[in-house]
């Protein structure tokens, strides 16, 4: 599907929503009817959007498999809680479909923060970023279905790489933006005579064609 038909899609969910709330304040109950089609349709624009959040990656060929996993995973999870809204199945049901909706979060933040994929000596930061979101999705999983069953140490450390993730998540896009104004620019072809050259934005270069000495710059 195309993103202007995910937007499209979005946009009808939003508006059932937004339908449905103004009806129970207006209109009074909804009924148990009425709140399952609120949730089915909430659950739905959930998936929807956590699957435009990896599409971008996916066609751009970023980030290996997580932006398709990411996707796969987000109308998988967003089904299984649909289907759970209307058949209320067991707990193990429930830690299964939460799980996919876990590891659909963090493919959906690994694809977004691949588009700042950052250069030079800080490039290891959106590296870090989608280690660490991997790690908290293994950490929440685990919880998921252990439960109480899980060392004293375990929320200590999921604090810790949860903290880290959201420096890392947030530090991501600054250095991208930091090295991209920082990387030098080069250019292939002298302005005067159009001689192949190797030059770098800022430095004086020769053309070996005619001679001349000049300086590119960016404005």
């Amino acid at each position: 599907m195309k993103r202007v038909n995910y937007f499209k899609a979005i946009l009808i969910l939003v508006a059932i929503n937004a339908a449905i709330g103004v009806f129970a304040l207006v209109g009074g109950e909804l009924g148990e009817t009425g709140r399952k089609i609120l949730f089915t349709s909430l659950l739905a624009t959930m998936g929807a959007v956590l699957a435009l959040v990896c599409a971008p990656a996916a066609t751009a060929g970023r980030a290996g498999w997580w932006p398709k996993i990411g996707m796969a995973a987000s109308g998988v999870a967003a089904g299984m809680f649909i289907l759970a809204v209307w058949v209320e199945p067991g707990d193990t049901f429930y830690k299964v479909a939460g799980s996919i909706l876990v590891i659909a979060v963090a493919s959906a933040l690994i694809s977004l923060l691949s588009a700042w994929p950052g250069a030079g000596g800080l490039a290891w930061v959106r590296s870090a970023a989608t280690v660490l979101a991997i790690m908290a999705a293994a950490f929440v999983i685990t919880l998921v279905w252990q439960e109480d069953d899980v060392p004293e140490y375990w929320g200590r450390s999921f604090g810790v790489v949860m903290v880290l993730l959201a420096a890392a998540a947030i530090a991501t896009p600054v250095v991208h933006r930091m090295t991209s104004q920082t990387a030098p620019e080069s250019y292939t072809h002298c302005p005067f005579d159009g001689a192949p050259v190797v030059g770098i934005v800022g430095k004086r270069t020769t053309c070996p064609s005619c001679g001349r000495k000049y300086e590119v710059a960016l404005r």
